[in-house]
Protein backbone atom coordinates (compact mmCIF):
# COMPACT_ATOMS: atom_id res chain seq x y z
CA UNK A 1 0.00 0.00 0.00
CA UNK A 2 1.25 3.47 -0.61
CA UNK A 3 1.18 6.68 -2.64
CA UNK A 4 2.64 7.92 -5.61
CA UNK A 5 3.16 4.93 -7.82
CA UNK A 6 3.55 5.01 -11.57
CA UNK A 7 3.95 3.02 -14.40
CA UNK A 8 5.79 3.36 -17.15
CA UNK A 9 6.68 0.73 -20.00
CA UNK A 10 10.59 -0.53 -20.79
CA UNK A 11 10.99 -2.30 -23.96
CA UNK A 12 13.30 -4.90 -24.48
CA UNK A 13 12.91 -6.34 -28.24
CA UNK A 14 13.30 -2.95 -29.66
CA UNK A 15 15.37 -0.89 -26.93
CA UNK A 16 12.89 1.66 -25.32
CA UNK A 17 11.59 3.39 -22.66
CA UNK A 18 7.81 4.91 -22.54
CA UNK A 19 6.82 7.80 -20.64
CA UNK A 20 5.43 7.00 -17.40
CA UNK A 21 1.51 7.53 -16.79
CA UNK A 22 0.80 11.22 -15.55
CA UNK A 23 -1.33 10.77 -12.72
CA UNK A 24 -0.29 9.21 -8.93
CA UNK A 25 -2.04 5.60 -8.80
CA UNK A 26 -2.61 4.57 -4.99
CA UNK A 27 -2.61 1.29 -3.82
CA UNK A 28 -4.74 0.77 -1.11
CA UNK A 29 -3.24 -2.04 1.69
CA UNK A 30 -5.98 -5.24 2.29
CA UNK A 31 -7.54 -4.89 5.66
CA UNK A 32 -5.98 -6.77 8.55
CA UNK A 33 -9.25 -9.02 8.90
CA UNK A 34 -9.26 -11.48 12.08
CA UNK A 35 -11.95 -14.21 12.45
CA UNK A 36 -12.73 -13.87 16.67
CA UNK A 37 -14.93 -16.27 18.53
CA UNK A 38 -16.22 -16.55 22.21
CA UNK A 39 -14.95 -20.07 22.20
CA UNK A 40 -13.47 -22.07 19.71
CA UNK A 41 -14.42 -25.97 21.54
CA UNK A 42 -18.04 -26.26 22.39
CA UNK A 43 -19.90 -29.03 23.85
CA UNK A 44 -23.16 -30.02 21.76
CA UNK A 45 -25.85 -27.76 22.52
CA UNK A 46 -23.87 -24.80 23.33
CA UNK A 47 -23.56 -21.22 21.52
CA UNK A 48 -20.68 -19.46 20.11
CA UNK A 49 -20.51 -15.87 18.77
CA UNK A 50 -18.45 -15.14 15.94
CA UNK A 51 -17.30 -11.72 14.95
CA UNK A 52 -15.07 -10.06 12.68
CA UNK A 53 -12.16 -7.27 13.60
CA UNK A 54 -10.09 -5.05 10.92
CA UNK A 55 -12.57 -3.82 8.51
CA UNK A 56 -16.25 -2.53 8.49
CA UNK A 57 -18.18 -4.51 7.17
CA UNK A 58 -18.39 -8.91 8.05
CA UNK A 59 -19.78 -11.35 6.23
CA UNK A 60 -19.35 -14.84 6.79
CA UNK A 61 -20.40 -18.58 5.53
CA UNK A 62 -22.05 -21.21 6.85
CA UNK A 63 -25.47 -18.87 7.77
CA UNK A 64 -23.83 -17.01 10.09
CA UNK A 65 -24.36 -13.67 11.48
CA UNK A 66 -21.08 -11.53 12.41
CA UNK A 67 -22.06 -10.80 16.46
CA UNK A 68 -24.34 -13.43 17.05
CA UNK A 69 -25.23 -16.51 18.80
CA UNK A 70 -25.68 -19.72 17.20
CA UNK A 71 -25.61 -23.52 18.18
CA UNK A 72 -23.01 -25.30 15.77
CA UNK A 73 -23.94 -28.31 14.92
CA UNK A 74 -20.96 -30.17 13.74
CA UNK A 75 -16.77 -29.07 13.69
CA UNK A 76 -16.37 -26.67 11.13
CA UNK A 77 -13.97 -23.75 10.23
CA UNK A 78 -15.98 -20.63 9.59
CA UNK A 79 -14.51 -17.89 7.44
CA UNK A 80 -15.21 -14.39 7.50
CA UNK A 81 -14.52 -11.78 4.41
CA UNK A 82 -14.21 -8.33 5.82
CA UNK A 83 -14.50 -4.77 3.57
CA UNK A 84 -13.00 -1.77 4.22
CA UNK A 85 -15.83 0.35 3.59
CA UNK A 86 -13.18 3.46 2.31
CA UNK A 87 -11.46 1.52 0.14
CA UNK A 88 -13.48 -1.83 -0.96
CA UNK A 89 -10.85 -3.44 -0.43
CA UNK A 90 -11.54 -6.94 1.37
CA UNK A 91 -9.51 -9.71 2.89
CA UNK A 92 -10.63 -13.25 4.75
CA UNK A 93 -9.74 -15.23 7.64
CA UNK A 94 -10.78 -18.40 9.11
CA UNK A 95 -11.65 -19.83 12.54
CA UNK A 96 -11.88 -23.30 13.43
CA UNK A 97 -14.76 -24.02 15.65
CA UNK A 98 -15.00 -28.06 17.24
CA UNK A 99 -17.95 -29.09 18.92
CA UNK A 100 -17.51 -31.72 21.44
CA UNK A 101 -20.39 -34.87 22.07
CA UNK A 102 -21.98 -35.06 24.51
CA UNK A 103 -21.61 -38.23 26.82
CA UNK A 104 -23.35 -41.17 26.15
CA UNK A 105 -25.60 -41.16 30.06
CA UNK A 106 -27.20 -44.61 28.83
CA UNK A 107 -28.36 -46.29 32.54
CA UNK A 108 -28.93 -49.97 32.78
CA UNK A 109 -30.83 -50.78 35.99
CA UNK A 110 -31.77 -54.27 37.99
CA UNK A 111 -33.66 -53.44 40.15
CA UNK A 112 -32.18 -50.82 43.51
CA UNK A 113 -28.93 -50.85 41.37
CA UNK A 114 -28.28 -48.87 38.73
CA UNK A 115 -25.13 -48.24 36.47
CA UNK A 116 -23.90 -45.30 34.06
CA UNK A 117 -22.74 -47.28 30.80
CA UNK A 118 -19.95 -45.21 29.95
CA UNK A 119 -16.87 -46.43 31.60
CA UNK A 120 -13.96 -43.96 32.02
CA UNK A 121 -16.31 -40.50 33.21
CA UNK A 122 -16.54 -38.52 36.25
CA UNK A 123 -19.98 -39.35 37.27
CA UNK A 124 -22.60 -37.94 40.20
CA UNK A 125 -25.86 -39.19 41.17
CA UNK A 126 -28.78 -37.18 41.39
CA UNK A 127 -32.52 -37.21 43.60
CA UNK A 128 -34.96 -36.42 40.72
CA UNK A 129 -37.66 -36.15 43.56
CA UNK A 130 -35.30 -33.00 45.32
CA UNK A 131 -34.73 -31.14 42.37
CA UNK A 132 -31.97 -32.94 40.96
CA UNK A 133 -29.75 -32.67 44.44
CA UNK A 134 -26.64 -34.24 44.51
CA UNK A 135 -26.59 -37.43 46.42
CA UNK A 136 -23.50 -37.55 49.20
CA UNK A 137 -20.99 -39.59 48.43
CA UNK A 138 -22.38 -41.06 45.45
CA UNK A 139 -19.82 -40.47 42.79
CA UNK A 140 -19.40 -43.62 41.38
CA UNK A 141 -19.90 -45.37 38.21
CA UNK A 142 -22.49 -47.19 40.13
CA UNK A 143 -25.07 -46.48 42.35
CA UNK A 144 -27.42 -48.17 45.11
CA UNK A 145 -30.22 -47.05 46.06
CA UNK A 146 -31.20 -47.50 49.65
CA UNK A 147 -34.59 -46.57 49.72
CA UNK A 148 -37.19 -45.67 46.67
CA UNK A 149 -37.54 -43.26 44.50
CA UNK A 150 -36.11 -41.47 40.82
CA UNK A 151 -32.84 -40.75 40.47
CA UNK A 152 -30.50 -39.81 37.47
CA UNK A 153 -26.89 -39.44 37.23
CA UNK A 154 -24.56 -36.18 35.83
CA UNK A 155 -21.81 -37.91 33.57
CA UNK A 156 -18.73 -35.57 32.45
CA UNK A 157 -16.25 -36.87 29.75
CA UNK A 158 -14.02 -34.56 27.30
CA UNK A 159 -14.78 -31.60 29.34
CA UNK A 160 -18.87 -31.82 28.46
CA UNK A 161 -21.31 -32.51 31.01
CA UNK A 162 -25.04 -34.51 30.31
CA UNK A 163 -27.84 -35.48 32.91
CA UNK A 164 -29.97 -38.99 32.52
CA UNK A 165 -32.83 -39.45 32.55
CA UNK A 166 -34.86 -40.38 35.89
CA UNK A 167 -34.51 -43.96 36.86
CA UNK A 168 -37.57 -45.17 38.85
CA UNK A 169 -36.55 -47.47 42.13
CA UNK A 170 -38.86 -49.13 44.16
CA UNK A 171 -37.25 -50.63 47.14
CA UNK A 172 -38.46 -53.39 49.35
CA UNK A 173 -36.37 -54.00 52.50
CA UNK A 174 -34.23 -52.24 55.08
CA UNK A 175 -32.09 -49.91 54.23
CA UNK A 176 -29.37 -51.04 56.38
CA UNK A 177 -29.50 -54.68 54.82
CA UNK A 178 -29.27 -53.16 51.29
CA UNK A 179 -26.56 -51.23 52.12
CA UNK A 180 -24.19 -54.13 51.95
CA UNK A 181 -25.35 -55.09 48.75
CA UNK A 182 -22.89 -55.40 45.67
CA UNK A 183 -24.03 -53.77 42.69
CA UNK A 184 -23.12 -56.05 39.39
CA UNK A 185 -25.07 -55.40 36.08
CA UNK A 186 -24.33 -56.61 32.73
CA UNK A 187 -25.42 -54.43 29.53
CA UNK A 188 -26.55 -54.99 27.05
CA UNK A 189 -29.18 -57.46 28.32
CA UNK A 190 -30.33 -58.90 25.67
CA UNK A 191 -27.52 -58.56 23.30
CA UNK A 192 -25.17 -60.27 20.44
CA UNK A 193 -23.52 -62.09 22.49
CA UNK A 194 -20.39 -59.35 24.17
CA UNK A 195 -21.85 -58.15 27.74
CA UNK A 196 -19.92 -55.45 29.73
CA UNK A 197 -19.87 -56.62 33.30
CA UNK A 198 -20.23 -52.55 35.24
CA UNK A 199 -19.55 -53.50 39.13
CA UNK A 200 -18.28 -51.84 42.35
CA UNK A 201 -16.44 -55.32 43.13
CA UNK A 202 -13.08 -54.07 43.71
CA UNK A 203 -11.44 -57.30 43.46
CA UNK A 204 -10.86 -59.73 40.20
CA UNK A 205 -14.06 -62.24 39.90
CA UNK A 206 -13.56 -65.22 38.19
CA UNK A 207 -16.84 -65.92 35.41
CA UNK A 208 -18.48 -68.92 34.57
CA UNK A 209 -21.28 -69.69 32.24
CA UNK A 210 -24.00 -72.52 32.30
CA UNK A 211 -26.57 -72.96 29.90
CA UNK A 212 -30.43 -73.82 30.45
CA UNK A 213 -29.67 -77.64 31.04
CA UNK A 214 -26.83 -76.49 33.81
CA UNK A 215 -24.02 -76.97 31.55
CA UNK A 216 -20.60 -75.37 31.81
CA UNK A 217 -19.87 -73.48 28.63
CA UNK A 218 -17.54 -71.01 29.44
CA UNK A 219 -15.01 -69.71 32.28
CA UNK A 220 -12.76 -66.83 32.57
CA UNK A 221 -10.97 -65.36 35.37
CA UNK A 222 -9.65 -61.90 36.39
CA UNK A 223 -12.42 -60.58 35.43
CA UNK A 224 -12.67 -56.36 36.90
CA UNK A 225 -15.06 -53.77 36.41
CA UNK A 226 -16.02 -52.88 32.68
CA UNK A 227 -14.47 -55.86 31.40
CA UNK A 228 -16.32 -57.60 27.86
CA UNK A 229 -17.13 -60.96 28.12
CA UNK A 230 -17.60 -62.39 24.80
CA UNK A 231 -20.26 -65.04 24.36
CA UNK A 232 -21.04 -64.70 20.49
CA UNK A 233 -19.73 -68.42 19.94
CA UNK A 234 -22.92 -70.09 21.97
CA UNK A 235 -26.34 -70.18 20.51
CA UNK A 236 -29.31 -67.71 21.77
CA UNK A 237 -31.19 -68.31 24.81
CA UNK A 238 -31.05 -67.64 28.82
CA UNK A 239 -27.67 -68.22 30.20
CA UNK A 240 -27.19 -68.05 34.00
CA UNK A 241 -23.33 -66.39 34.96
CA UNK A 242 -22.06 -66.49 37.88
CA UNK A 243 -19.60 -63.97 39.22
CA UNK A 244 -17.34 -64.78 42.31
CA UNK A 245 -14.34 -64.37 44.41
CA UNK A 246 -12.70 -64.88 48.15
CA UNK A 247 -15.72 -62.23 49.33
CA UNK A 248 -18.84 -62.49 47.33
CA UNK A 249 -21.00 -65.19 44.89
CA UNK A 250 -23.43 -63.48 43.22
CA UNK A 251 -25.56 -64.71 40.04
CA UNK A 252 -27.02 -63.24 36.81
CA UNK A 253 -29.12 -64.34 34.19
CA UNK A 254 -28.51 -62.79 30.59
CA UNK A 255 -30.13 -63.28 26.99
CA UNK A 256 -27.98 -63.79 24.00
CA UNK A 257 -30.26 -62.80 21.15
CA UNK A 258 -28.44 -62.57 17.62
Amino acid sequence: GGVGYRIRVVSSATPAIGIENPTDIIINPLPNVVANATITTVCQGESVTLSGSGADLYTWNNSVDDGVAFVPSETLYYTVIGVDATTLCANLDSVLVTVTDLPDTSVVQNGNELAAVLAGATYQWLDCDDGYAIIAGEGNQTFLATGSGNFAVSVSANGCTDTSSCYNVFVVGLAEDLQHENVLLVYPNPSNGIFQLISDVANPMEVTVFNAMGQLIHSEGNVTNNTSIDLRGVPNGLYSVRFYNEELNLLRQVIIQK
